[in-house]
């Protein structure tokens, strides 16, 4: 075999580990990436703030105690925090986003009154 050969052949063998540790450090990086939290989104976090509002209203069950409970101060409060977001982002969000909390809000609202009264019987 000639010097020529040889240089080529260990060219070879050179791009063939890199491609291969190449490889393996995207198959990593992806491996990663499927282990992140999505981007956080204004709608993902109005329906976290919900999904409270609706636990402490006794509409949703609870998932840390396995049961559903009232708790009025602390809907209430979730009802205002949401109002509050609203009131801050008129004009920053879009028709869709907009419409959403008002209904989210209307929603939350009229079951608020509900549990206000079941609670007072």
């Amino acid at each position: 075999m000639d010097i020529e050969g040889v240089e080529n052949e260990s060219w070879k063998e050179q791009a063939a580990k890199e491609k291969a540790k190449l490889d393996a450090e995207l198959k990593a990086a992806k491996e990663h990436q499927a282990n992140l939290p999505p981007e956080p989104t204004f709608t993902q976090f109005i329906t976290g703030l919900t999904a409270q509002a609706l636990m402490a209203l006794g509409d949703a069950e609870n998932p840390m105690i396995k049961k559903r409970e009232l708790d009025l101060p602390q809907a209430k409060y979730l009802i205002d925090v949401i109002s509050v977001l609203k009131d801050k982002t008129e004009g920053n969000l879009d028709e869709q986003e907009q419409g959403a909390l008002s209904q989210i809000l209307t929603d939350l609202r009229l079951r608020f009154v509900k549990a206000s009264e079941k609670s007072k019987n």
